[in-house]
């Protein structure tokens, strides 16, 4: 085996979602894979594209991406060395949500969708590390969510009880309530940013 091929075994084997697997299914996987290169601000593929298989980083980084409403760019994820990405897409079909662009100059693997789906019907371990990979992504994002609309809820707290008036008998007493900090991701944060700047153009 020539080193062309040993090469994209071992950067497969060491992706979380291929790491469990046998000499011989990443083989077979490795002869449906092809490798690329993507500079520094090259898009992968497009929001609304068809999934044509799954990629593995092998080095760089790139970001998964959607347009705003208003024009401004939301950063969905980071992906890193020896992620993986477009599982979800593949696996049920649809386009892409999101963009993938590369931050930095990157080095990607693509399996593509009938070696993948042919594998899942032969290696069972194959088909268990997907479902965690895709698992382990949806539970990161729903906390991510409850982290903003919990920031989102916690502003409004704020806003109405910045003054706390009560009576007791014939006294009146009022007090000014400072809410704890609350810890955010930074995906919150950049939302929460995002927010801001929009409330402050509206005013």
């Amino acid at each position: 085996m020539d080193a062309k091929v040993h090469q994209p075994i071992s950067c497969l084997s060491k992706a979380a979602i291929f790491n469990q697997l046998s000499a011989e299914t990443l083989a077979r996987l490795t002869a449906g894979t092809t490798e690329s290169i993507t500079r520094r601000g090259g898009v992968v593929f497009g929001r609304g594209a068809t999934a044509t298989g799954i990629y593995v980083v092998a080095s760089g980084q790139l970001k998964l991406s959607m347009d705003t409403p208003q024009g401004a760019e939301h950063v969905v994820e980071l992906i890193q060395e020896d992620d993986s990405f477009g599982e979800a897409e593949l696996l049920t079909n649809r386009p892409h949500l999101v963009a993938a662009i590369a931050v930095t100059d990157c080095k990607l693997l693509h399996v593509g969708r009938q070696t993948l789906l042919a594998e899942l019907e032969r290696d069972k371990v194959l088909a268990r590390r997907i479902i965690d990979t895709l698992s382990d992504r949806l539970y990161r994002q729903t906390s991510e969510l409850e982290n903003v609309l919990f920031l989102k809820a916690s502003g409004r707290v704020a806003r109405a009880s910045s003054t706390v008036t009560w009576t007791v008998g014939s006294t009146t007493s009022s007090t000014t309530y400072r809410p704890r900090n609350t810890r955010m991701s930074p995906l919150a944060g950049s939302i929460r940013t995002k927010m801001s700047s929009s409330a402050a153009t509206r005013r």
